[in-house]
């Protein structure tokens, strides 16, 4: 399978990640991929004093 899109995260520190770019092909938005994406992120943002960061 072909990637869909990207997202691009850095770890500044424990209980700190930046999420700096998140984009999923026009094709493809609207589906739900992005949304499943940032569930399945691989650092602990569900963790109640992790703080995830945008921009």
């Amino acid at each position: 399978m072909a990637p869909i899109g990207m997202v691009r995260v850095n770890h500044a520190h424990t209980g700190l990640a930046v999420i700096h770019d998140f984009c999923v092909l026009p094709a493809y938005q609207g589906k739900g991929y992005g949304r499943d994406r940032m569930i399945r992120l691989p650092f602990p943002a569900k963790d109640q004093n992790s703080i995830v960061q945008s921009g």
